[in-house]
């Protein structure tokens, strides 16, 4: 090979790496963002010569602030990042400065895993620095074109090694995008699970096989599962293209189990499968309860939907080039339901329409940018509590859906309007505006913040209480008593059409629950307010332990018994008593503007159907009294480990 011959090779070889990092990004899974701190540390060395750079993640602990990558050497510290955005940029060197990091550091630089934007505000991150450390927006942030432009410029032997780092890292035979390594392995998916969560691996199994993949999975008994139990090491030694680990509880406990995956993990490092173990996990438990072995992971998460966890795992099999088979088809895997499972439960492979928690919204038509002046000398700010509608203060002008005189008298002393420019909302979104008002990159942030505002604000006007949630979010909750009748019920319609009820608050022996509900904005693919719900408790029946420990502590306690249907129908029973049982509700944004929300959810059509040994009962009328929840307080609890949101 020539030198052109190696500098069109290496970029072919950033490119790969660039598109699966793309992909990952898409499917929201940041452990290739952890995979890949480790790759670039070589290639940084030659590149620009920090020739003791180190991952701070390992050497200095894990989660190190702000930088991942560090030379104490050099004074040079390293972000690697796939989100591009000012926001993001800004968060870190905030974190820069707020731990001193410029004591040790003279240099910090921002690598950008995808694209960086074309243009970045220097104004927007001097703010930020405060002096402390000089960020220069052309220099500083760096993505792969950086790279090549100055791998472009290097003699023989340099350019050598690097296409020698890059083809070990991703290389035909080690592709983070490809099932290989040396020779073609076959497209076998393995599903491991423990004996707790085999109707999920069960479900899995079979939404796969129907979507074309080969899977192995001990509860089938036919191609490709004709494996016998004491084959699985050789199966993930040599067959399988990829380990699907089900993550829960029960296998995140299971010595045997975990061995099993140690040895997949070790298979995946030697054969350099980048990729090989994917996390599914089925409940929801934090980073730093799950075995070592996942821990800094992104699992897919099946705990909120199992709709929307398969709908991302499809992704990332697409996106890792993961083959299918075409004598594995919905065909298939109804025959292997049918030959070895009892017919009354199990899936059926027809379309079935699923309620979401998206709850549509109609928008305002118009946004205005209203700019601001002062009378004599003095700063120009609002303070946001004191507005009576939504608003947000950007530079000299303020941005609101709500017109001028709306906020007649209420911006402060010695400031008023001073003139307006009205603009269609979907220009506004679409980004068909004079930029000196405002960034495009920041046009869909403003409405979101608006919209969530305007929620917030909605409910100082109903009988819920506000809670901090332990991630800083805002919910509100249902106190006792919010009623007319004081009986904590409200009354709704079912998914069956039928008018019934469900209680939003209850007593649990001395102490209170409550069910709490937490909303944010969204703008795509349609506007919507994303509604999540949450148990609560608290002794005198409105406000809400301050132990986290505690409220943890019941929320798995309490709560373990509601399913589906409980927190689905106490979410549409919520969504009924703020709508004041309409079929829509307004929010205020201005005197005579409103948006108006829909006191329904979207409804999403699955195109197969789970059948639920549970859906064969009848259920009476008469909702189960919550008082009943739960009364063995001295059941152990690492028997009894489920939150709020295990079963949704």
């Amino acid at each position: 090979m020539n030198l052109l011959q190696w500098q069109t090779r290496i970029t072919a070889l950033m490119s790969r790496f660039v598109a699966q990092v793309k992909g990952s990004a898409a499917m929201q899974r940041t452990d290739i963002n952890k995979v890949s701190e480790n790759v670039l540390i070589p290639i940084f060395s030659e590149v620009y010569g920090y020739q003791n750079l180190k991952n701070l993640n390992y050497s200095e602990g894990e989660n190190y602030p702000s930088v991942d990558l560090g030379d104490d050497v050099a004074r040079v510290s390293i972000q690697v990042t796939s989100t591009p955005t000012s926001e993001k940029i800004q968060e870190t060197l905030k974190k820069f400065v707020e731990y001193e990091l410029y004591r040790k550091y003279d240099r910090i630089i921002v690598y950008i895993l995808t694209e960086k934007q074309k243009r970045y505000s220097a104004n927007s991150f001097d703010d930020v620095t405060q002096g402390k450390v000089i960020f220069d927006v052309d220099k500083d942030i760096l993505d792969y074109r950086d790279l090549l432009h100055e791998i472009g410029n290097f003699q023989a032997d340099k350019t050598k090694r690097i296409l020698h780092i890059l083809e070990t890292q991703f290389g035909d035979d080690n592709a983070l995008d490809t099932p290989k390594s040396g020779i073609q392995r076959p497209n076998t998916i393995v599903v491991r699970y423990a004996e707790g969560d085999k109707h999920f691996a069960l479900w899995l199994s079979l939404q796969l096989i129907s979507q074309g993949y080969p899977v192995w999975c001990d509860l089938l008994n036919s191609e490709p599962g004709e494996y016998a139990q004491a084959m699985v090491e050789d199966l993930v030694k040599n067959k399988a293209v990829k380990y699907l680990f089900v993550l829960s509880s029960l296998s995140n406990g299971d010595s045997e189990l975990l061995k099993e995956l140690r040895f997949a993990y070790e298979i995946m490092q030697s054969k350099k499968l980048v990729g090989f173990v994917i996390p599914v996990q089925v409940v929801d438990i934090s980073d730093d309860e799950r075995t070592i072995l996942l821990q800094g992971t992104s699992p897919i998460d099946f705990s909120q939907s199992w709709s929307i966890g398969l709908n991302d795992l499809l992704k990332y099999l697409e996106n890792g080039g993961v083959t299918k088979d075409e004598k594995f088809t919905p065909s298939k895997a109804n025959e292997l339901w049918r030959l070895q499972f009892n017919a009354d439960k199990g899936l059926k492979f027809e379309s079935e329409e699923l309620l979401s928690n998206w709850f549509p919204i109609r928008l305002p038509e118009t946004l205005y940018f209203h700019e601001l002046q002062r009378k004599g000398i003095g700063l120009l700010a609002i303070r946001k509590d004191n507005l009576p509608f939504p608003a947000i203060q950007f530079n000299i002008y303020l941005i609101t859906f709500a017109k001028a005189e709306d906020f007649s008298e209420k911006l402060g002393e010695n400031i008023s309007i001073k003139s307006t420019v009205e603009i269609k909302l979907q220009d506004f979104l679409d980004g068909n505006y004079d930029r000196k008002l405002a960034k495009e990159d920041s046009a869909w942030n403003f409405v979101v913040e608006l919209l969530n505002d305007a929620w917030g604000r909605f409910f100082s006007q109903t009988k819920l209480k506000k809670h901090i949630l332990a991630n800083n979010r805002l919910s509100y909750y249902f106190p006792i008593g919010f009623s007319d009748k004081g009986d904590n019920k409200v009354f709704f319609q079912g998914v069956d059409g039928r008018r019934t009820w469900r209680s939003l608050a209850g007593k649990h022996k001395s102490d209170s629950w409550h069910f709490g509900i937490q909303g944010r904005a969204m703008l795509h693919p349609e506007p919507a307010f994303i509604v999540k719900s949450h148990g609560l408790a608290s002794s005198d029946g409105i406000n809400i332990w301050e132990s986290k420990e505690r409220l943890h502590t019941a929320r798995r306690r309490w709560f373990k018994d509601w399913w589906n249907p409980e927190w689905r129908d106490r979410l549409l029973a919520a969504m009924t008593y703020l709508s004041g049982e309409k079929e829509l509700f307004e929010i205020s944004l201005g005197v005579d503007v409103v948006i108006s929300v829909s006191s329904s959810p979207l409804i999403f059509l699955s195109p197969v159907k789970y059948i639920n040994p549970r859906d064969g009962l009848v259920e009476t009328e008469v909702e189960i009294e919550d008082e009943s929840l739960s009364d063995d307080e001295e059941f152990d609890e690492e028997f009894n480990d489920t939150s709020e949101e295990d079963h949704l």
